[in-house]
């Protein structure tokens, strides 16, 4: 009796990690005064950054289908890549009516575009390769900031672009770090977690928090626009969930990928609400 082959499988659509996503809306946020104009692109570019980073994930996921035979919870997870079919219909459908209905501008739909570009180079070459990895991590999280700004026609300012990268990295530092605690089996589903000693991400994720921490201080100081009112009531939120993501770091060592810890973490959820209401009310 001939065995019939396997069909190929992924591991879902990932709505959680959306949340990422909602970095296009951080240039709205701060943009102050007739940021309600752009909220509906900013939205569209919501959804297509969604569609494109499921649509990549189903590519990493056929790519990596021998490396997750040996993680501990992607064997538990995965479903017929059949089941990924409607997110790239979708992705293309929605840039295509986007255009036409000037919904979606041409840069916005070039940074969608260049996102998924890269995210397939990342999961065939980059991501052997450590910390140039890394780098490209945070990249792709960049091109979300730029597409809620330059996407949307908000000029963003350069302390946008530091900040948004470095809180990349710490993104990108943080995941590897909780990877490496939970791995089995050396890292074979990662392999280039094989690279990175414990103690260097522990380093590199305090050193990320200090410097996200700083930029976001000379940031608030820099812009005369910004008064005394903004900096003394928006900075302890922004201290808090930091300093409380390290903490949690430090002193867990089943401690969380970032933003699987935002998602779980009552206090750091409650935290970002207060910071953003307060962000929003003295803008």
């Amino acid at each position: 009796m001939v065995n019939s082959p396997i069909s190929p499988t992924w591991r879902g659509p990932r709505f959680r990690s959306w949340t990422k996503n909602f970095l296009l809306f951080v240039g709205f946020i701060f943009l102050g005064e007739g940021r309600l104009s752009y909220l509906t692109p900013v939205i569209w570019g919501f959804a297509l950054f969604s569609l494109g980073a499921t649509t990549g994930y189903a590519l990493n996921d056929l790519a990596d289908a021998q490396g997750d035979k040996s993680h501990p919870l992607h064997t538990r997870r995965r479903r017929s890549l059949v089941t990924a079919i409607p997110f790239p219909i979708l992705l293309v459908g929605g840039i295509i009516f986007g255009l036409r209905t000037e919904m979606v501008s041409p840069l916005m739909a070039g940074l969608v575009v260049g996102y998924l570009l890269l995210s397939v180079l990342y999961t065939h070459f980059f991501k052997k390769i450590p910390l140039l990895e890394l780098l490209i991590l945070a990249t792709l999280f960049l091109l979300r900031v730029l597409a809620g700004t330059w996407g949307v026609g908000i000029p963003p300012s350069s302390w946008l672009v530091i900040a948004a990268f470095l809180m990349a990295l710490l993104l990108g530092v943080g995941k590897r770090l909780a990877e490496r605690r939970r791995g089995l089996e050396g890292f074979s589903f990662r392999p280039v977690l094989n690279e990175y000693p414990e103690s260097f991400l522990l380093g590199m994720t305090r050193m990320l928090v200090g410097l996200n921490f700083l930029v976001y201080l000379l940031y608030a100081v820099d812009h005369p626009e910004r008064d005394l009112l903004f900096l003394l009531s928006t900075l302890p939120f922004v201290a808090y969930g930091l300093f409380r993501y390290l903490l949690i770091v430090e002193t867990r060592e089943d401690a969380p990928s970032p933003e699987a810890l935002l998602l779980s973490d009552k206090p750091s959820l409650l935290n970002l609400a207060l910071w953003l209401l307060v962000v929003w009310s003295t803008l």
